[in-house]
C-alpha cells in the first residue's frame, strides 16, 4: 500500500487528536494544528463526524487543563445529543447541529457549531464534565 502525503497528513491529524492533553497541547503550539487541520480538511475528504471530533478535540485541549477527561465527557455528551451529526435537528425546539444549541443557524459550519457548543457549556456548566453529569441526571443539558 502506497501512502500519499494527504493520507499521511490525515493519519497524523487523527493521531494528534487522540493524544493526551499535555502532549497534544505541546504539538498544537508547536505545529499550529488549527491551520494544519484547516488545510487538511480542504484537501482530504474526511467525513463530517471525524472532522468535528478532530476540531473539538483540538479546542478542548486548548481550553481546558485536564483535556483528556473533558474530551471524554464531551465525546459522550455530543454522541448522545446528535451522534456528532452536524445536520441533526430537534423536532421539539430550535436546537440544531452537533451540540444541539438553540438557534444554531442551519447552514453553520462544523467549526462554528463546535465553538458555539463549547461556549454554551463553559457559560452554563463550566466544563464538559459538568455538562455530561447534568445530562446523565436529566437526559438533556
Amino acid at each position: 500500500m502506497k501512502l500519499t502525503t494527504v493520507s499521511m497528513l490525515s493519519a497524523i491529524a487523527l493521531f494528534v487528536a487522540t493524544l493526551p492533553h499535555a502532549v497534544g497541547a505541546w504539538l498544537v503550539k508547536s505545529t499550529h494544528q488549527e491551520v494544519g487541520c484547516k488545510q487538511l480538511f480542504a484537501i482530504q475528504p474526511i467525513d463530517h463526524k471525524t472532522k468535528a471530533k478532530i476540531f473539538a478535540r483540538y479546542r478542548v485541549n486548548e481550553m481546558f487543563k485536564n483535556g483528556d477527561r473533558q474530551w471524554s465527557a464531551l465525546a459522550k455528551l455530543w454522541g448522545k445529543e446528535s451522534a456528532w451529526n452536524y445536520k441533526a435537528k430537534n423536532p421539539r425546539s430550535s436546537a440544531y447541529g452537533i451540540a444541539q444549541v438553540l438557534n444554531t443557524p442551519r447552514n453553520s459550519t462544523i467549526e462554528y457549531q463546535v465553538n458555539k457548543g463549547l461556549k454554551y457549556i463553559v457559560h452554563r456548566y463550566g466544563t464538559p464534565e459538568r455538562a455530561w453529569a447534568f445530562w446523565q441526571r436529566n437526559g438533556w443539558y
